[in-house]
């Protein structure tokens, strides 16, 4: 558990997935099949055991939640809580061991492995399939799928493997002769670059036109003026990424700010200033915010907020992937900046679609659909519903707020998703360069127009 504590500072990703940073969860279960399965309970205990364990179980599911780091000391809550149950369950008879150990449970326990198997590309297949299908169906169709195709590997791959008879005589050449063909089709399709012919030529100019992730990453100077997870917060380089006259405005954000970085800083320039960034990775300018995936965040948006009162620029600008939860603690960032006496915009959340932009384009052309506005790809729930509350919460008060969408396309349904051949997203939320030389150009007047009255006004009180 220590060393996945250590890891999970600077790679958070890698404590997650990687055997060795879990493997004190397994331990448990290591512990329990070797030694305490040999420590025979009392019956008086068989009952208090069990329920301590359900007890732990229920609490796991009530608090743990996205704000906590996960995994680490929270996970062994569920972890000895299944513990228990088993152990308890081991020694004796009680009403939760006979209804966990009912038909429907055992059935769901028989085919557990092969369901953890399946479900992701069931998940994958139908998200692609059905890109705007209805939560609820979504769910529904994926269980019983996942279900029916869980109980198949559980009777035809499993069960063979299981048995002496197969398993002594047939296990190698089923092995062999499901891997070979696997590995032989991964192996084609890199060497044929995943098949582009497949694609009819009106597909395969979006493919080409798309901007390059490293292109973008040039956009927003990442390991300099955005800290992405592999930076260290000692990599910013404050000389290069701020302005050094008040009149300066400060991007403050995540990268659904920075990218909006390329497009922006020629713009400013024309209103006589110089585009400051102070960005993080999946980093939501909002100061003592924890985000258990991104450690350096803590620190970051501490070291952004007394750049800021150390340049004193007259206004900064936030934009984040904004959550309702997230508006007190945002509030009350805005009221430090207000109270050092600089001026805030908060910018609206981005467009948001549920597929990767470069993907539906690329689809739709395929079945001779040129359409470039969103359509049911559309992630409403932020693009529009978020939005709104958003625009209603800020209004009135001193904080001046931007909607993104509106500013840019008059509404989201209406933000266009590509400019000729070149998508305007990279994925399914950030903007490629061309996407952000076009909403710069777009935003850059509600953003910058009072600079230049600030400019004019300072010019004037000059002697």
């Amino acid at each position: 558990m220590i060393g996945e504590l250590i890891v999970r500072n600077h790679d958070p990703d890698a404590a997650f997935y990687l055997l060795p940073f879990r493997a004190f969860e397994l331990l448990i279960g290591c512990i329990l099949a070797t030694v305490a399965n040999k420590v025979v309970l009392a019956p008086k205990m068989v009952a208090p055991i069990s329920y301590a364990g359900l007890l732990l179980i229920i609490l796991s599911m009530a608090l743990i939640d996205e704000a906590m780091s996960f995994p680490g000391v929270v996970a062994l809550i569920p972890c000895l809580g299944t513990a228990l149950v088993i152990w308890g369950g081991e020694n004796g008879k009680t009403a939760l061991s006979r209804f966990i150990g009912s038909g429907p449970f055992k059935f769901i326990g028989n085919i557990s492995y092969s369901l953890y198997l399946v479900h992701w590309p069931v998940l994958v297949l139908w998200r692609h399939l059905a890109p705007g299908a209805d939560s609820a169906i979504y769910i529904a169709v994926s269980l019983i799928t996942c279900t029916f195709l869980a109980w198949l590997s559980y009777q035809f791959i499993e069960q063979p493997f299981i048995r002496r008879r197969v398993r002594g005589q047939l296990a190698p050449a089923l092995i062999v002769g499901t891997a070979l063909p696997v590995l032989a089709f991964g192996g084609l399709v890199i060497a044929n670059q995943g098949y582009p012919s497949r694609f009819n030529d009106s597909a395969r100019e979006v493919m080409a036109g798309k901007d390059t992730i490293d292109a973008f990453l040039k956009g927003i100077r990442k390991g300099t003026c955005f800290i992405d997870i592999d930076n260290h917060v000692s990599d910013f380089d404050e000389k290069s990424c701020l302005g050094q006259k008040p009149s300066d405005p400060i991007l403050w954000g995540d990268s659904t700010l920075a990218h909006l970085y390329h497009g922006l800083a020629p713009r400013a320039q024309e209103y006589g200033a110089t585009l400051g960034q102070l960005t993080s990775s999946g980093c939501p300018p909002i100061l003592d915010l924890v985000v258990p995936k991104r450690p350096n965040c803590l620190e970051f948006n501490h070291l952004a907020f007394q750049m800021i009162l150390s340049h004193k620029p007259q206004r900064v600008i936030l934009g984040g992937a904004w959550v309702e939860s997230m508006l007190p603690e945002l509030d009350k960032t805005i009221l430090r900046l207000k109270e050092a006496g600089v001026s805030v915009i908060v910018l609206g959340p981005p467009e948001m679609f549920l597929r990767p932009v470069p993907t539906i384009l690329t689809e739709r052309r395929q079945k001779g659909d040129r359409s470039i506005f969103p359509g049911n790809d559309l992630n409403r729930s932020v693009s529009k519903d978020l939005d709104s509350l958003l625009a209603q919460h800020f209004k009135g008060g001193e904080v001046r707020y931007i909607s993104t969408t509106s500013v840019v396309c008059g509404g989201a349904e209406k933000c266009i998703m590509a400019l000729g051949d070149t998508p305007v997203y990279l994925d399914f939320v950030h903007l490629t360069t061309t996407g952000s030389l076009y909403y710069g150009q777009r935003l850059a007047p509600d953003l910058f127009s009072e600079t230049k009255a600030f400019l004019a006004n300072h010019t004037l009180l000059t002697p």
